[in-house]
């Protein structure tokens, strides 16, 4: 996900995301994660650089990354590591269930978030400010970007949710989600899988008001993706791509203007 207060969009792929990672010597914007050098390709992190951070020049992994390391066999803190395949990387041991959080129950220091109980994995740093900084970032975006998230997330769910809920704060910020539509996806108005469900809850919105602008009948979402259109929801200004990742930089254009306030003539595939 990504939420730009900058009101700019940007599709990137692996190679262009990892130039953000790290520190000093790993590229010249050296607290876009949150890192502050320790060693020749190795950092720790430094909770202040982003509670601190005005600028918007950034890549957070809010559930952890493969460069993440504990800083020694039975470490208690999470470093990151740039190079993959040099040194040697640490988790928490199985079976090694020390850290006691909320209602008694311990946990290992793992380098990732997943399975259940994701509120207690987050309790600890990096994790912690990462979160905290998603909420502050949500409040503050221009527009908002959602690629490859499943909407299975509560708390990353109710960060957003909580934004649009407040006072008479909605509509303004538009919320583009891209997603791949297969030939059997039916319109959001159709939909009652988890996904739709969920999203409609988080953007504060309801299926039936999606449609591709200019027609009143609900869009077949892989037709929308042939032909490089939307399916929006003008009302809450939240709109959906069905084309996958590559595609969207073909409207890259568009995007970034819908996003930065544009109406939804911006979207009309004839623009493309």
């Amino acid at each position: 996900m990504i939420t730009s207060g900058l009101v700019k969009a940007t599709l990137q792929n692996e190679k262009e995301t990892s130039r953000y990672f790290g520190g000093g010597q790993f590229h010249s914007s050296r607290h876009a994660l949150g890192m502050r050098p320790r060693q020749a390709y190795e950092a720790s992190f430094e909770p202040g650089l982003v509670h601190e951070r005005t600028t918007w020049d950034f890549v957070y992994h809010l559930h952890g990354s493969v460069h993440h390391s504990l800083n020694r066999r039975f470490g208690d803190e999470i470093c990151w590591k740039q190079n993959l395949t040099e040194g040697e990387f640490f988790d928490a041991p199985e079976g090694r269930s020390s850290d006691k959080r909320s209602e008694g129950r311990s946990f290992p220091r793992t380098t990732l978030i997943a399975g259940g109980f994701k509120l207690d994995q987050l309790l600890v740093e990096p994790f912690q400010s990462l979160h905290a900084a998603l909420v502050r970032h949500v409040y503050a975006a221009g527009g908002i970007l959602i690629g490859g998230y499943g909407f299975g997330d509560v708390h990353i769910n109710r960060a957003l949710r909580n934004r649009f809920n407040v006072g008479n704060t909605r509509p303004p910020v538009p919320v583009m989600v891209l997603d791949r539509a297969c030939d059997r996806t039916d319109p959001m108005a159709f939909r009652n899988d988890m996904w739709a469900v969920e999203l409609c809850s988080t953007l504060c919105t309801d299926g039936h008001f999606f449609a591709e602008p200019g027609h009143a009948s609900p869009p077949v979402p892989a037709e929308l993706a042939e032909r490089g259109a939307f399916e929006v929801d003008a009302h809450h200004r939240v709109t959906l791509w069905h084309g996958g990742f590559t595609k969207a930089g073909h409207r890259l254009s568009s995007v970034m203007q819908w996003l930065g306030g544009a109406t939804d003539e911006a979207l009309d595939s004839k623009f493309r």
